[in-house]
């Protein structure tokens, strides 16, 4: 992209050259030597400045952390200093490193592509976060295209966006209608770096012509509707509200033609509150036929229980109050949570360290009272604590059905702590450019509150997953099985099962068969689809996690062609790996005489080391009913390559046939490779070690690790 300023700078030069030589010209009583010196330092003072325009942005573009980066200029470089007010960008680009066809570049936009402030507590940190509006639908990372996008600041997040990271996917792993996506960024407004971001939907009602999607809520333009409960109700002011007569639930109106204003109760017209007064008089305490009085045919009640199960996890702050709770009444007719939104203060934030340090914010802050730390710690709280989401729990179905849902999605909840290392990995490089610019003085340290949220979610689970099925027994993870029609099923390794001080009446197997668990018996049929383990004592029955049952009906395919180089140098690192083929268990693979495998060596890839002979390299794909036939590649060896060990850290570079291997990169180091006129014809983060490039026609290149002091030139002979 050329930035709209290096565009101003060149239209000025332009000018500047023009009036500099009509000067000249003008001027014809100079001798053609003195005309000639004026106009070579016209040349040379208009060079001078197009060297500092791109150096400028040369300079702008050194922070460099491997995540997609987001550029926003607005018209005549103004700030964005408004909630209300939008200001109009002139370009937006998305740019990511490791997948390019996420690339979009949108210049010369016009006065209806707009950006402003958004949030409640967040806008009046520092770091503020934003919301895009374009005038058309657009498609970013994929998703659903729409007009309206938000990027998350993070201030109250020491780790930059994780927090919400893995509620969301916790969300979406547990089927939480329209849970929004997230993808963090570094952004960069009007060519300056403002740090780590998370772009994500604007959750609303889908507009006409958007496809419902993550943060894009589907309704009956009828009858359906999105609101919010807010605590802020009091200060909402651009969207109509009103209070239900039963709990007084302080209720938003979100993307409806109601006019703003505040609804009352006797106001017939509207129909969002009079599902809601319908819905509320049902729950209400002096209803004695509740729970049995219908109200659960209103609701979606799945989406309501994990949507309390994440936030109780997350041990959201806001959630209790409540507020950024939405829920909507989808295509279906029925009462639905969703989707999930605002966790900047859980996972131990607290409200009352929000204009402090982060360390003022965490619930371990002596400073705190008694209470505010006993709130938020990691081993209090396992149930809602506002009146209307607790009297759900009177209800002895929506607890039971709670239960099960834990107990069912454990793999997904306790996949958070290895999803925290994930998420972290993938965005320290930007988080500690990030705190080079905010919070300075704290000296943060990005890992220290990655381990510390790592801790307190651990905490967290076992503790929960102690009072959920507190006094029945405690059931461990099982894994999922594999057999083939008609054969006896080998059952998974018993989980840990703990009595919780109570003798174990019973245990065992059961299966899904015909619509209804059963006690697990052999042979299996198509009509088994799940499995799971269950424990009983005098306090009642547990249950492990629910798996699916694979049931093979014949051997699986043979796999489709290896990939990999087919000539190859003594000694080098090489990958080959075959498409995935479907109902397989495992693979097996062959390797040429004195070849060595690296790694695994049962999964559709292999890491090899290439040893001084050529030969075959096979394949074969395993399920329950046997195996495949062996796909084959034969390779070559060829040493005729160029070898360079460059770098402190003694990367070696080898040129070869039409390829460039590159061994000991690092996470994150990116490569280029530059012709001889200096044209960058490739560009990657490194992926995998060693790196190879392919397709190289023959030629000298260079080589350029960005950020090491690695560079090198290399012959590519055919």
């Amino acid at each position: 992209m050329v930035s709209a300023y290096c565009e101003k700078m060149t239209k000025f030069i332009e000018k500047k050259l023009y009036i500099c030589t009509l000067k000249n010209t003008k001027n014809m009583k100079n001798t053609s030597a003195i005309f000639g010196m004026r106009l070579v330092l016209c040349v040379r003072r208009t060079i001078t400045m197009t060297i500092f325009c791109f150096a400028f942005l040369t300079m702008q573009a050194q922070v460099s952390t491997g995540l997609p980066v987001i550029r926003i200029e607005t018209q005549n470089g103004a700030p964005i200093d408004s909630k209300v007010d939008w200001t109009n960008m002139t370009s937006f680009e998305l740019t990511d490193p490791a997948n390019p066809e996420n690339n979009i570049l949108r210049e010369n936009l016009s006065s209806r592509d707009r950006i402003r402030g958004r949030g409640n507590s967040t806008w009046h940190t520092p770091k503020r976060p934003y919301r895009v509006r374009f005038r058309e639908n657009v498609s970013l990372f994929g998703h659903s295209a729409a007009e309206n996008w938000v990027l998350l600041a993070n201030w109250f997040d020491a780790t930059q966006g994780i927090r919400t990271a893995v509620a969301f996917e916790l969300g979406a792993r547990l089927g939480i209608p329209f849970t929004p996506s997230y993808h963090p960024v570094d952004l960069y407004l009007n060519g300056v770096y403002q740090g780590t971001y998370m772009l994500t939907q604007h959750r609303q009602v889908a507009p006409n012509g958007v496809t419902p999607g993550p943060g894009r809520v589907e309704i009956d333009p009828n009858d359906g509707w999105l609101v919010e409960f807010d605590f802020r109700w009091d200060e909402e002011d651009e969207d109509p509200k009103f209070r239900t007569r039963r709990f007084d639930l302080p209720l938003v109106m979100k993307n409806t033609d109601f006019p703003v204003g505040i609804y009352t109760n006797q106001d017939a017209t509207n129909f969002i509150v009079r599902d809601w007064n319908n819905f509320a008089d049902l729950m209400w305490y002096d209803n004695s036929d509740f729970p049995e009085n219908g109200y659960r045919d209103l609701i979606n009640m799945e989406s309501i229980i994990n949507m309390f199960i994440v936030h109780v996890l997350t041990n959201n702050h806001d959630f209790n109050h409540p507020g950024s709770n939405f829920w909507h009444k989808g295509v279906d007719g029925k009462i639905t949570a969703g989707p999930l939104w605002d966790f900047d203060l859980s996972f131990g934030a607290w409200h009352e360290g929000m204009n402090g340090t982060l360390e003022d914010l965490y619930y371990t802050n002596p400073n705190h009272n008694m209470w505010a730390r006993q709130e938020q710690a990691p081993n209090v709280r396992p149930l809602p604590t506002y009146w209307f989401f607790t009297r759900f729990l009177d209800d002895l179905v929506f607890h039971a059905n709670w239960r099960e849902s834990w107990n069912n999605n454990k793999v997904a909840i306790f996949s958070m702590i290895d999803f925290i290392d994930e998420m972290a990995n993938k965005i320290r490089q930007s988080a500690e450019e990030n705190y080079k610019i905010w919070r300075v003085d704290e000296q943060v340290d990005f890992d220290y509150w990655v381990n510390e949220l790592k801790s307190y979610i651990t905490i967290r689970i076992n503790y929960l997953d102690a009072v959920y099925n507190e006094g029945a027994p405690t059931v461990h993870l099982i894994t999922a099985p594999t057999v083939c029609m008609g054969d006896d099923l080998a059952l998974p390794a018993l989980p840990s099962v703990f009595a919780n001080d109570a003798i174990i009446t019973s245990q065992g197997w059961q299966m899904y068969r015909n619509n209804a668990w059963v006690s697990f018996a052999n042979p299996v049929t198509s009509s088994d689809t799940q499995l799971r383990y269950f424990a009983t004592n005098a306090r009642g029955t547990s249950y492990s996690n629910v798996v699916n049952i694979t049931i093979n009906t014949a051997p699986p395919a043979t796999p489709a062609a290896i990939s990999g180089f087919v000539s190859v140098r003594t000694g080098s690192n090489q990958l080959y790996s075959v498409e995935t083929v479907s109902n397989v268990t495992s693979y097996e693979w062959t390797l040429p005489t004195g070849w060595t495998s690296t790694g695994s060596t049962n999964g559709n890839s292999i890491n090899v080391i290439v040893g001084t002979v050529g030969g075959d390299i096979s394949v074969r794909a395993i399920n329950t009913c046997g195996e495949s036939d062996w796909t084959t590649l034969a390779v070559t060896i060829n040493d005729n390559a160029s070898i360079s060990v460059v770098g402190r850290d003694e990367k070696t570079i080898i040129a070869y046939n039409n390829m460039v291997q590159i061994n000991g990169l690092k996470e994150g180091e990116i490569v280029s490779i530059y012709n001889l006129l200096g044209t960058k014809i490739y560009s990657r983060k490194a992926s995998q070690d060693p790196e190879y490039i392919t397709n190289l026609i023959p030629g000298i290149y260079t080589v350029i690790i960005e950020g090491t002091n690695v560079k090198q030139k290399v012959l590519i002979v055919k």
